[in-house]
């Protein structure tokens, strides 16, 4: 019986996507996590780390799974967070300046943009954009004359609102349909209730027996057996969507 050996190019290749012990991680894995950073992108990061081109999803998909490699990137990414001040409380005070912010202060009395100098850090919050056009317009004189239009883009301030719903837990998108009783339960309690307004305890059917005025009390019964099955209906659907007065 004759062995084959895998030869040198096989080894190279293997050990390209090879992935050491829980205990280790090599030098091409501690790259691969400081190139992750940059973009965040598995694939491109394996590549600049010098993971094969062809071979680099695979790669990058195998080094996520390696355990020092994600406490590497988790340090990396708490340390530069560190550096750039980038915490909870400040992403969510200025989240608070969006969803709390007034448009309004960005113009003049006149209806024009103020300049930069005299917008706050919050009023610049509101800017998605600004974007100035030339046009030929008539003026006093009924001359034409240049002129420029500055247009300006406010930030999703309905976006802004729903992720600090979501912070604040206010958005339960989970459907809850909690009947305490059943259909039966509420059925015979029906019974009852028709019953009692017939002035007896005998029900309209009790035990097989119906009382004297059969056909009212099962139009009765009828017409709250209705009234219960639209009640459950009713409570079997979603919670209704949240208004701006339930906002503000």
């Amino acid at each position: 019986m004759t062995t084959t050996l895998p030869d040198a190019d096989f080894h190279r290749k293997k050990a390209s996507c090879y992935v050491p012990s829980l205990e280790e991680m090599s030098a091409m894995q501690k790259r691969f996590a400081e190139e992750y950073l940059i973009d965040l992108s598995p694939k491109q990061a394996a590549i600049r780390a010098g993971y094969p081109p062809e071979k680099a999803a695979y790669a990058a998909a195998q080094v996520m799974k390696h355990p020092p490699v994600r406490d590497y990137i988790a340090k990396l990414m708490a340390q530069r967070s560190k550096r750039v001040g980038m915490t909870a409380d400040r992403v969510l005070d200025r989240l608070g300046a969006i969803v709390f912010g007034d448009a309004r202060k960005l113009f003049t009395e006149t209806g024009g943009l103020r300049s930069p100098t005299e917008l706050t850090q919050d009023d610049v919050l509101l800017i998605a954009g600004v974007k100035t056009r030339r046009i030929v317009a008539l003026n006093e004189e009924g001359k034409m004359q240049p002129e420029e239009i500055t247009e300006i883009k406010t930030v999703d301030n309905l976006a802004a609102i729903s992720l600090a719903m979501k912070h604040l837990g206010m958005l339960n998108e989970k459907l809850d349909v909690n009947v305490v009783h059943t259909l039966a339960d509420r059925l015979n309690a029906a019974h009852k209730r028709v019953a009692d307004r017939h002035g007896g305890a005998r029900g309209p059917i009790i035990d097989g027996e119906f009382v004297e005025d059969v056909a009212k009390s099962l139009a009765d019964l009828e017409s709250e057996t209705y009234a219960l099955q639209r009640q459950i209906a009713h409570e079997a659907q979603p919670a209704p969507m949240l208004t701006w007065d339930d906002v503000l």
